[in-house]
């Protein structure tokens, strides 16, 4: 029992330096370069019929594991069932019942947040639920055949997947899992909130669907259909969200679960990648595809305006939860627009950056650059250009033969 309290205590010493960042900022939102992406103008309007008959067409389908929740509508579900805190005054409520409005009043008072009081439960309510959509038009930065730089402007659809709450990888190690509820600190109710599972299906000039890009746990995957991932003869491509979790990866088929390694921050690339240069604190993500065991969910789309609180609230959407004066990743999100670091925030830059492969070489050798050897930085830009040209190199043999039907092959070897 001793060791194992000791262990415990290291644990979360481990975790608290991993985690600590400094307090000046109360969300992500408030890190500089943020303002100018607030209602970007490359998104379209909530009423754009052109647009929303692109989101329903290639919709994607939504697996969950066995008995987990489903999304949620964030209006519906979501907000209905919270309080609007200060912080600065000791969790004081200033809103007990919280809408659109207040939010949109609210959002520059300096720590306000949500607190949610009770966990929607969709299944036992009847509910449908909600994935949001929307559309963006995005100029990605590429390079020709014969090396020179070249300009595509392609299509974006975005997929909000919500949920009300997070928690950390179901393939927590057991030790880490039994320390943290000593603690009580619970890994199945991590934080309030999960607003940034997204999907992202690029179509090119001809609207025909040639890449995905996901969101997973603070970084971005991106895949190339047809190379990467196959199109469905009904072109929706199908993501499963992982247990407890909920991060989105590609259901390929498999009949048992999977595991996916998890990171903590981009600053472990090398290790997502190769599984060298292990964090301290790791864990798996466990995903169960169709044929595994997950529940396909069937849920209706919605739209909201691109100035929605949803997208652009610097407020916490879940409730504030340092541990002794420390922020270890357990507070509520801001908006949904806050999505990635300033300098990957146009879609272009974050398509071609996340455009890795496991085991490769190259790849690795990009990310090695991006984060230095102390892992104590992350510069974007050479894995955008490392990026931009790999992804024109697997891209472009295919254009070159068929202009008008990029990457409808269904196979493709590097």
């Amino acid at each position: 029992m001793l060791s194992f309290v000791l262990w415990t205590w290291i644990f979360i010493l481990v975790v608290a330096a991993g985690c600590y960042r400094p307090s000046s900022p109360w969300t992500f939102a408030d890190f500089p370069r943020f303002r100018e992406y607030r209602c970007r103008p490359t998104a379209s309007d909530h009423s754009d019929e052109a647009a929303q008959y692109l989101l329903h067409r290639f919709r994607p389908r939504i697996v969950v594991a066995p008995g987990a929740p489903w999304p949620i509508d964030f209006y519906r579900d979501y907000l209905p069932n919270t309080v609007l805190r200060d912080a600065d005054q000791a969790g004081k409520v200033i809103a007990t019942q919280v809408t659109r409005e207040i939010l949109q009043q609210e959002d520059e008072r300096l720590h306000a947040y949500l607190d949610l009081l009770q966990v929607p439960d969709l299944r036992r309510d009847g509910k449908t639920p909600v994935v949001y959509g929307r559309l963006y038009h995005e100029s990605v930065a590429l390079f020709d055949a014969e090396g020179a730089s070249m300009s595509r402007r392609w299509t974006f659809l975005k997929y909000n997947v919500v949920f009300a709450r997070s928690g950390l990888p179901a393939g927590l190690p057991w030790i880490y899992e039994q320390a943290l509820r000593l603690m009580r600190l619970d890994p199945d109710d991590w934080h309030q909130l999960d607003n940034f599972c997204a999907v992202h299906i690029v179509l090119d000039e001809h609207e025909s669907p040639i890449a995905v890009l996901l969101a997973q746990h603070n970084h971005h995957r991106a895949y190339l259909i047809g190379r990467d991932l196959p199109l469905p003869a009904d072109k929706r491509l199908v993501f499963a969200a992982a247990q407890r979790s909920n991060e989105l990866y590609p259901d390929r088929g498999e009949t048992t679960p999977q595991r996916h390694r998890t990171i903590p921050w981009a600053g472990y690339l090398e290790y997502l990648l190769s599984g060298k240069h292990k964090p301290w604190f790791t864990a798996d993500d466990i995903v169960y595809g169709r044929a595994a065991g997950g529940e396909e969910v069937d849920y209706e789309l919605a739209f909201l305006e691109p100035c929605d609180p949803f997208y652009t609230s610097r407020c916490m959407l879940g409730q504030y939860r340092p541990f002794f004066g420390l922020e270890i990743g357990r507070n509520g999100p801001p908006g949904a627009d806050y999505y990635a670091l300033p300098e990957l925030m146009p879609l272009g830059a974050l398509l071609t950056a996340s455009y890795l492969h496991d085991n490769d070489a190259d790849d690795i050798q990009a990310v090695r650059a991006a984060i230095g050897r102390q892992r104590r930085r992350f510069n974007a830009a050479p894995l955008i250009q490392h990026g931009a040209r790999t992804l024109s190199r697997d891209l472009l043999p295919h254009e070159t033969r068929c202009p008008s039907c990029a990457l409808r092959v269904q196979s493709y070897s590097r």
